[in-house]
C-alpha cells in the first residue's frame, strides 16, 4: 500500500479574491504556477494528511484507480509535487478575507519584506535607509524574529526578502538563518556577504534559501566608490567561499551615473561564476541618495541606462536571468490611466507587506514610520488581524485617479505607473493625494 503527501517543496494556496484563486509555489525555484479547481481540491485533500491508495480510488469514487500513475504524471508536471510519506511540520491554514475587496487581492499577503536591523558595517553613498554604524537598540531577538516567521509560514506566505542594513550584523542571524532552511518558505536574503564565514556559508546552502548579493561595479574603483575602500576585494573572497559551499547566489546591482559603463561587465562576472540571475535596479532617489547629486539620472541618462539593460537582456536570455526595475515606474501596471474612474492600488496591502525592525506591519517599506500606516505588530497580533485592517482600506482602491490632484494632470500620467504608489507620496510629500516623490518628474 503507497502512501502520498504533498512536498514540504510546494505552497497551495486559495485567494478568492485574486485574478488568480488556485496557485501553485515551488519554493526552491520561486515560480508560481495557476491551476484548476480540480487539481486544487486533489493536492487540498492530499496536503492534510498522509493519504494511501485507497483513500484516493475513494475520492474518485472509483475502484482500481491506479494512484501511482495519478502521482506520476503530476510529478512529470511539477517535479517533486508529491513524495511517499514526509514530514511537512506544522499544519498550514487557508486565510480567508472577511470583507468583499473592489479589487483583485489575496485572502493573506503572498509576499513579505523584514527589515531585520538598521545596523551595517558600511554607510553606501546610496542606500534608502540611510543605515550604518549607529547601533539598533530595540532589534527583536532570534527567538522573536522565529516565531514571527512562523506565524508567516502558517499563512502561506511564499518569499520572505531579509534585508537590513546588513543582516548578519544582527547578533542572532546564524539562528535565523538555520531556521529559514527548514521552513516552507522561499527566502532571499539581502546583503553585501562581507560578513560571511564558512559556517554560514554552510547554513546558506539550502535550496529554499537565495542570497542576494550586491555588487555595485565589475572593478575595484567601481564597487568601493558607493561602498568604501577595500569592499570589492573583501566581497569577490566571500564569493568564492559561497561558491565552494553552492549557496544559491544572485547579483543586485543599483545603477547611477557613475556606474553604467560597467554592466556588461557584470554580466560577464555573472556567466563565469555560475550566478542564478542578475537584479538591475535604476537608483531611486531617496534616503542617503537624495544626498549625493552626484549619483543622479537625468532622465535621458536613465533611460539609455534601461535601454543598456534591456539589450543584455535579449542578448542574453537563453542564459542568465536578468532583471530591470525603474523605481520611476512604480511596481505595479494595473492602472488603466483613460479612465478617471480607476482604483489606485498596488501590491503593498494586497498582496505584500513590510517588517520593521521591532515587528510592526506597513504595506511597504516606504512606510516604515508612518502611524498611520502601521496596522499592528507581529510579537502579539495575529497576521490575519493586522491584514484585515481598515487602516489600509484607502491604499485598496478606496482612491481613484481622479483624486489625485497632480498626477491625473501630468503630462506624463498616461505612461507613469508611480502614481499607485500613494505611500511613496505620503512619506516624502506628506500628501496622500499628490505626487510620489516621482523622479521621472523631477529629473526632466
Amino acid at each position: 500500500m503507497n502512501t502520498y503527501q504533498l512536498s514540504r517543496s510546494w505552497i497551495l494556496r486559495y485567494d478568492k479574491h485574486h485574478d488568480a484563486p488556485y496557485t501553485l509555489f515551488d519554493i526552491n525555484r520561486g515560480y508560481e504556477y495557476v491551476i484548476t479547481h480540480s487539481i486544487f481540491s486533489f493536492l487540498s485533500f492530499i496536503e492534510q494528511k498522509e493519504r494511501e491508495d485507497t483513500e484516493i480510488s475513494d475520492l474518485f469514487e472509483q475502484d482500481n484507480v491506479d494512484c501511482a500513475q495519478i502521482v506520476k504524471r503530476l510529478n512529470k508536471q511539477w517535479k517533486g509535487l508529491i513524495v511517499d510519506k514526509e514530514d511537512i511540520g506544522s499544519g498550514f491554514n487557508f486565510p480567508k478575507l472577511n470583507f468583499s475587496p473592489k479589487i483583485s487581492m489575496c485572502s493573506s499577503p503572498k509576499t513579505a519584506e523584514i527589515l531585520l536591523t538598521t545596523l551595517c558595517n558600511l554607510e553606501c553613498l546610496h542606500c534608502v535607509h540611510s543605515c550604518g554604524h549607529q547601533k539598533d537598540g530595540s532589534l527583536l531577538s532570534g527567538k522573536e524574529w522565529i516565531k514571527i516567521l512562523q506565524k508567516l509560514e502558517c499563512n502561506r506566505i511564499q518569499k520572505v526578502v531579509l534585508t537590513g542594513g546588513e543582516i548578519f550584523t544582527h547578533p542572532h542571524i546564524d539562528e535565523i538563518i538555520e531556521t529559514i532552511g527548514k521552513m516552507k518558505m522561499r527566502f532571499i536574503l539581502l546583503t553585501n556577504a562581507m560578513l560571511i564565514t564558512k559556517e554560514r556559508a554552510e547554513l546558506l546552502s539550502k535550496s529554499n534559501i537565495v542570497l542576494s548579493v550586491s555588487l555595485d561595479g565589475d572593478t575595484e574603483q567601481s564597487h568601493d566608490f558607493l561602498r568604501g575602500k577595500g569592499a570589492y576585494n573583501t566581497l569577490m573572497k566571500r564569493m568564492q567561499l559561497l561558491k565552494e559551499y553552492n549557496v544559491n547566489r544572485i547579483l543586485s546591482v543599483t545603477l547611477h551615473a557613475k556606474n553604467t559603463n560597467n554592466i556588461q561587465g557584470i554580466i560577464d562576472y555573472a556567466l563565469k561564476e555560475n550566478i542564478k540571475a542578475v537584479n538591475f535596479t535604476i537608483l531611486d532617489e531617496v534616503g542617503r541618495a537624495k544626498e549625493h547629486d552626484i549619483l543622479h539620472l537625468s532622465s535621458i541618462e536613465r533611460e539609455r541606462c534601461k535601454e543598456q539593460v534591456r539589450n543584455v537582456q535579449v542578448k542574453y536570455k537563453n542564459a542568465l536571468p536578468i532583471f530591470l526595475l525603474d523605481p520611476s515606474e512604480g511596481l505595479s501596471k494595473n492602472l488603466d490611466c483613460s479612465n478617471n474612474d480607476a482604483p489606485i492600488y498596488c501590491t503593498g496591502a494586497t498582496s505584500h507587506i513590510a517588517i520593521s525592525p521591532t515587528g510592526d506591519v506597513y504595506p511597504c517599506v516606504y512606510g516604515f514610520g508612518e502611524s498611520s500606516l502601521c496596522s499592528g505588530n507581529l510579537k502579539h497580533t495575529s497576521l490575519s488581524k493586522i491584514w484585515h485592517t481598515d487602516k489600509w482600506n484607502m491604499l485598496r482602491g478606496g482612491i481613484l485617479l481622479k483624486d489625485l490632484h497632480t498626477c491625473k494632470a501630468c503630462a506624463l500620467s498616461n505612461s507613469c505607473q508611480t502614481k499607485n504608489c500613494r505611500v511613496r507620496a505620503l512619506k516624502y510629500k506628506r500628501d496622500l493625494y499628490g505626487a510620489p516623490n516621482c523622479i521621472t518628474c523631477h529629473s526632466k
